[in-house]
């Protein structure tokens, strides 16, 4: 553990038998999350590195961990094939999520703690009720051939459409596969919060080698004219490369930072490439 503002080495945390994978910090910043080829997930007390649960049920590696928005839950994913929901207070499992043909390689959980979504080998994507362990969703769609996932992230999106008389709040849902390419899909809900479906929004060439980190930005903003705020409009990512990159979703504003920075129209092919768009923009 280290001081952030000093750069001083705090403690370190020592338990684990073999590599530490995964890290988390709990929501109120006062617990930290381990999860380790020994096959463990332990938690910690943040502020004096004492051990405070270990958490034993998987069959093989754990290889990524982290909290529920309340802190109440950890979701642990394993090689193992499965993930699995605990409840921190006592450290007892609440469920184990089985539905991958391989390693659960990431997991991340919903801001309003509802739904998980898991990343696998197997090259899917899945969607899960957090409170029963029901399958919602399957992402990419049958006969997805690409390679196998390796990270996700997970960022609600609210909307207000023209016609519309409330705000509609979807999720975008970002996975990163071990060739280098990341997939975000936009998740639809009903007006009751359920699941209805997932569409590929992009497909980014987003570095050489597997991208092994995800984090949506968690600032959310109201652009001039809008009627209701957009999360998440940044998206960054980390990979074998040794880069960290940070992407514009929203295309008007990637379509603005173009414009500014390039003294040149752009080809269709460009405009597809780097914009992802079918058709360049008209010019202001």
């Amino acid at each position: 553990m280290w001081d952030t503002a000093t750069g001083q080495e705090l403690f370190t945390l020592v338990g684990h038998q073999g590599w530490i994978n995964g890290v988390a910090f709990s929501p109120d910043g006062t617990r930290l999350a381990t999860g380790s080829y020994d096959g463990t997930a332990r938690v910690w007390d943040a502020a004096t590195g004492r051990e405070l649960l270990t958490l034993t049920g998987h069959q093989s590696t754990v290889l990524a961990v982290t909290f529920s928005p309340d802190g109440g839950q950890l979701a642990t994913a394993s090689y193992d094939g499965t993930a699995k929901i605990w409840d921190t207070a006592p450290g007892r499992e609440l469920l184990t999520l089985v539905g991958h043909a391989g390693s659960v390689e990431a997991v991340a959980t919903s801001p309003d703690g509802r739904h998980l979504v898991t990343a696998s080998g197997d090259g899917k994507v899945k969607m899960w009720d957090a409170a029963t362990g029901q399958e919602l969703l399957t992402l990419p769609e049958e006969g997805y051939t690409g390679p196998p996932f390796r990270s996700v992230a997970y960022r609600p999106e609210c909307v207000s459409p023209p016609e519309a008389t409330a705000e509609r709040c979807d999720a975008l849902l970002a996975a990163g596969t071990v060739e280098g390419t990341m997939i975000v899909w936009r998740i639809e809900f009903n007006p009751a919060g359920d699941v209805i479906s997932g569409h590929e929004l992009l497909t980014l060439a987003a570095h050489d080698n597997w991208v092994f980190g995800l984090a949506f930005s968690p600032e959310c903003v109201g652009p001039p004219g809008a009627s209701a705020e957009r999360c998440g409009t940044r998206l960054v990512t980390s990979g074998f490369d040794g880069t960290a990159r940070i992407y514009v979703l929203p295309i008007e504003e990637l379509v603005a930072l173009a414009q500014s920075r390039v003294t040149r129209s752009l080809t269709t092919e460009e405009c597809q490439r780097f914009l992802h768009v079918d058709a360049c923009p008209a010019g202001p």
